[in-house]
This record gives structure tokens, C-alpha cells and sequence, in this order.
């Protein structure tokens, strides 16, 4: 096999693929997939098919479109299936995962990365099963379940260090962070995110060390330190602009935007989302193009440009209800009943904040913001009491992840006390 000639052909197209997409070239990449795939077909080699298949599939995920990856992976599992190919069924059990995950079907993603589980545990595949404890945490953040996601985390550390498959490691030390990070313990994230860090600089990952000081940023951000986030943001962008890391590129110039924003410096803010959308939107990377529209529609909230902030906030809700994201959903409803209520069409605010609430308990930090624009709304339909409780709920939250007055949680409590100004006077 390896001496034909359409085989070797195939394999290039294969490395080519796998090129353009690690650069986020994903129309570029789904053209070697497809070519690779067509000859494979031809020389009747269906592992082949099947990786090829897989890999479209990753593709079509990457651009937000499901069902078409869906579709690929059902018929590389028929394959499988037909050839006795068990050792491929782990792969594509992974990557179903993952586009369900996307899809914000968790359950069913958490079934598909438990059967890859099973199968690399029966195969004797430790590199592989450390993967699949990887995704396996990453659905358990998702559901809201952090307990679970680091102990997930920690099994996946663990087989990477038997293994010595260091990448893996850093990987999963980053996931702890993320998984340390939703639970409001912002020392230890910084702790594990440090750590990744070192190992991606050690192995010469360039890729991990953008994520890494991307996620350090997004921590330095949320308690109030805007100046060490930017530095952190402005290295992970030169980092994936050297690379030509588009996906990462468009990442960090709208983490710049957020903070930006926090320090009131608005132009500033809508250039850095303006850049950031056109990148996220050229790839197809949807769920950062969703967050970024909608926090360009926040800021033009701030300026008091009504009709800009509703034209992108309802962007960003039309993006997260495609991708069935229902926490991103409800924290640009929860802008739009401010928009609506600052235009004096009460009636809508209060039915767009009415419900939802469970979709961003699992988040705290979340949690407090969505209650204070909730607190907004109220006080603006004129119902002062209602305001009130939201207000001092939200400052329970604040005191519970131990959030400060320069976080962006705490700027938002204390601007939401001044304008409700029944709450103030209660202090």
C-alpha cells in the first residue's frame, strides 16, 4: 500500500490538511480532507476513509456547521463498523463528542467521550484514555459540574506524566485553571495557567503559550487588574500573529476589546471587537463570534447608542440560539431588556428577563452580572423592592467569589447601586 502511488498522494493531502487547519485555514483544510478522502475511495483503503472523514468532520464542527459533521462521522462509523476497525471508533466516538459538546448537547457528548473512554481502556491506549478524561472534564464544566471536571482533570495530569506525552500535561494543567477559574478560585487558576505555561514554553508549543497567557489575561481582567490582563492579551496576540494563528489572533484582539471596556475606553474597545469579529467570522469560529458581537453591543449599550446595541445584541442571541449556548443567550437578553427598557417598552424588558435564570447559576461570577442588569430592569419599570433583593443577591455572589470593587463584577454592583438609588440609601 505504501508503495502506491494515489496512497502517498493521499497522506500528503492528509499533512497538508492537518497544516492549514492547525493555522485555522478550515476551507483550505476541507479541501485536502475531501481530496484525500476521493482517494482513498479509490484505492479501496478505508482507514483511510474513515480518518479522512473524521477530520472533515472536525472541520465542519470548527465553522459551527453540526449536522454536517454529524453526518460525516455517521458514515465513518458505518465503515468502521463493516471493516472491524474498533481502534478508529475511539477517535470518532471523541469527535462526536465534541460537536455535540458544541452543540451544547452535553449529555450526549459526555456519552460519546465515555465510549472513547471505554474503548482506549480495552484497546490498552493510555495516551489516548488520558484524552479522553481530558473531554470528559471539559463536559463536566459545561454541565456545571467542577467537582467532577477536576477530578477528570486530574486522572488526565496524571497519564500524561506516566506517559510522558508533556503536551498533554500542560493541556490538562490549563483545563484545571479553567476548571479552578469557574469556581471563583482565582489563585489556584493562576496557579495551574502558570504552570502550562512553563511546560508550552519548555516544549516550544508557541500555540499553548498564547492560550495560556490568554486565559492568565481573562483572570487578570475579571479582578480589576486591566493593565496586567493587557500585557498578557498583547503577548498572546503577537504570539499567534507570528504563528498565523487566525483563530487565536481574533481570540485575543477581543479580549483586548473586554478590557478595554472595563477601563471605559470605549473607541478603544470597538476597534478591538470590530477586528476580533471580522477574524472569528471569516474562520467560522462561532461561539467567540457570538461573545464578541455581543459585547459590542454592550458597549454601544454604555454609549447609550440604542439602536447599534440592539442590532448586535440580537446578533449574538440569534448566534447562541443556533448553537443551542443557552447561557450566552440569556446574558444578551438580560442587555436587550435594558435597551428595550431604556426606550420605555417595559413590557418587553420584563418578559426577556422573566425565566432562564438556571442557565447561569452554574457560573457564578455570571450569576451576580445577570442579576444586577436584571436589578436594572426592575428599577426602571419602577419596581423598587424587586430591585433591591436583586441587588443584594448579587452582593452575596460578589462576597462568595470573593469579588472586589475594581472586578468587573464589583464596578457593575456599585454602578447599579447608584442608579438604584433605594438600595444606596439602605447602606
Amino acid at each position: 500500500m505504501k508503495d502506491n502511488k494515489q496512497y502517498r498522494k493521499a497522506e500528503q493531502l492528509m499533512e497538508l490538511g492537518q497544516l492549514e487547519e492547525a493555522e485555522s485555514f478550515y476551507p483550505q483544510a476541507l479541501s485536502m480532507y475531501n481530496r484525500a478522502s476521493l482517494l482513498y475511495q479509490r484505492i479501496g483503503y478505508q482507514q483511510g476513509i474513515v480518518q479522512a472523514l473524521r477530520k472533515i468532520a472536525d472541520i465542519y464542527q470548527k465553522q459551527g456547521a453540526y449536522d454536517k459533521a454529524l453526518q460525516e462521522l455517521e458514515k465513518a462509523f458505518l465503515l468502521t463498523e463493516q471493516c472491524d476497525l474498533p481502534n478508529l471508533q475511539s477517535n470518532l466516538h471523541s469527535s462526536a463528542g465534541k460537536v455535540y459538546e458544541s452543540k451544547g448537547e452535553y449529555e450526549t457528548s459526555l456519552s460519546h467521550h465515555c465510549k472513547a473512554l471505554a474503548l482506549c481502556q480495552r484497546l490498552g491506549n493510555r495516551v489516548a484514555e488520558g484524552e479522553s478524561y481530558g473531554n470528559i472534564g471539559n463536559i463536566h464544566t459545561f454541565l456545571g459540574q467542577p467537582e467532577q471536571a477536576i477530578g477528570r482533570y486530574k486522572q488526565a495530569v496524571q497519564i500524561a506524566r506516566e506517559t510522558g506525552n508533556r503536551k498533554s500535561e500542560g493541556i490538562n494543567l490549563a483545563n484545571l485553571g479553567i476548571a479552578y477559574q469557574g469556581q471563583s478560585h482565582h489563585d489556584q487558576a493562576i496557579e495551574y495557567y502558570k504552570l502550562s505555561l512553563e511546560i508550552a514554553r519548555e516544549i516550544g508549543d508557541k500555540r499553548g503559550q498564547a492560550q495560556n497567557l490568554g486565559n492568565l489575561g481573562i483572570v487578570f481582567d475579571k479582578l480589576g487588574k486591566s493593565d496586567a490582563a493587557i500585557s498578557c492579551y498583547t503577548q498572546a496576540l503577537d504570539i499567534c500573529q507570528q504563528i498565523g494563528n487566525k483563530k487565536g489572533a481574533g481570540i485575543n484582539l477581543g479580549n483586548l476589546g473586554m478590557a478595554y471596556e472595563n477601563l471605559a475606553q470605549y473607541e478603544k474597545a470597538i476597534s478591538h471587537y470590530q477586528a476580533s469579529i471580522e477574524i472569528v467570522s471569516d474562520i467560522g469560529n462561532q461561539r467567540p463570534l457570538g461573545i464578541f458581537t455581543g459585547n459590542l453591543g454592550n458597549v454601544f449599550l454604555k454609549l447609550e447608542r440604542w439602536e447599534d446595541a440592539k442590532r448586535y445584541l440580537l446578533q449574538a442571541v440569534a448566534i447562541f440560539e443556533k448553537l443551542g449556548f443557552s447561557l450566552g443567550v440569556i446574558v444578551f437578553k438580560s442587555s436587550l431588556a435594558i435597551v428595550a427598557a431604556r426606550q420605555g417598552d417595559i413590557a418587553s424588558a420584563l418578559a426577556m428577563i422573566k425565566g432562564g435564570e438556571e442557565h447561569v447559576c452554574s457560573t457564578p461570577w455570571e450569576h451576580g452580572k445577570y442579576l444586577c442588569k436584571k436589578a436594572l430592569v426592575f428599577h426602571l419599570a419602577n419596581k423598587p423592592d424587586q430591585a433591591n433583593r436583586l441587588v443584594q443577591r448579587a452582593k452575596r455572589i460578589a462576597a462568595e467569589v470573593k469579588a472586589n470593587k475594581t472586578s468587573d463584577l464589583g464596578r457593575l454592583i456599585q454602578q447599579i447601586e447608584q442608579t438604584v438609588f433605594d438600595v444606596a440609601k439602605s447602606h
